[in-house]
């Protein structure tokens, strides 16, 4: 069994199909107080991204967060809750704390069509204004935020509200990500094609520049693939789509090397999720 801190009802435990794991706490980590079956359950929130590849994963992990008894609302725009309205019915048919939440929009305003391939360039900004009208009307206890609206961490900062990271990635693609930026092994190579191993990584992993993301190859911002702006640094957490199987050495890379911050840090990760 492990537990999630949300500073206004203590630790909200979580068995089974999600493990949450604790990295290395600060001094400044609020003490946490077991929750008691007659505590009123956490609500959570997730917004997710308006493209399926980020949506999906969101989706199902706010199913799993409900079945364990957290009140799931998810945040959408009228258009993008028809691809997995039906779903939720369904779960609220078995007696399921979980809804879909469409914020209203100005006439004529709206965000693009977007597909499977909707990336972190698609406007969003629309949404703020509503989301943070309705985070200060309801004060949820935490929100999941997929990190693509960039705008999404000020947002909710600004209204005070705990939130927790989403990227869409597995625990291999942010192991790679951070030892890339901690050892710089693409900057010590003459050529775009003059192969590199990342280190501190499970396996040997060899890499080219030239199959970095684009914004993470010199000169092109200076940085590898940089994060949205103050999207981790203050967050709550990082949720990771993955499960232990899947990428054991990665996993436990992840929690026991890159985990360790001085602050208060939890990495979630889906285990099994089975879903109908």
């Amino acid at each position: 069994m492990s537990s999630l801190h949300i500073p206004k009802f203590g630790t909200y435990k979580v068995e089974g199909s999600l493990s949450l794991v604790p990295a290395k706490l600060s001094s400044k980590s609020i003490p946490s107080a077991t929750m008691d079956l007659n505590s009123p359950p956490v609500e959570m929130f997730f917004f997710p991204f308006v493209g399926g590849a980020h949506q999906v994963p969101m989706i199902d992990i706010a199913r799993v967060f409900a079945s364990h008894g957290a009140k799931a609302t998810i945040i959408t725009t009228p258009k993008h809750s028809l691809s997995f309205q039906t779903s939720i019915h369904r779960d609220q048919e078995c007696g399921l704390p979980i809804s879909i939440h469409a914020l209203e929009l100005s006439d004529n305003v709206d965000v693009a069509d977007t597909d499977m391939s909707a990336n972190s360039y698609t406007d969003t900004s629309m949404l703020q204004e509503p989301l943070q009208n309705l985070l200060l009307e309801r004060k949820p206890d935490c929100i999941v935020h997929d990190v693509f609206h960039r705008w999404s961490a000020d947002a909710i900062d600004s209204a005070g509200i705990p939130r927790i990271t989403f990227n869409g990635n597995g625990c291999f693609a942010h192991c790679v990500r951070e030892n890339m930026e901690r050892y710089k092994p693409h900057e010590k190579v003459t050529s775009d094609l003059e192969p590199f191993i990342v280190s501190g990584l499970p396996d040997g992993i060899e890499l080219t520049t030239s199959q970095l993301p684009f914004l993470g190859r010199p000169p092109n911002g200076g940085g590898l693939h940089k994060r949205m702006p103050g999207s981790d640094e203050k967050s709550f957490g990082v949720m990771v789509n993955s499960f232990y199987e899947l990428e054991t050495a990665y996993v436990d890379s992840f929690r026991n090397e890159l985990g360790k911050r001085d602050r208060f840090h939890y990495a979630i990760e889906m285990w099994k999720i089975r879903l109908a």
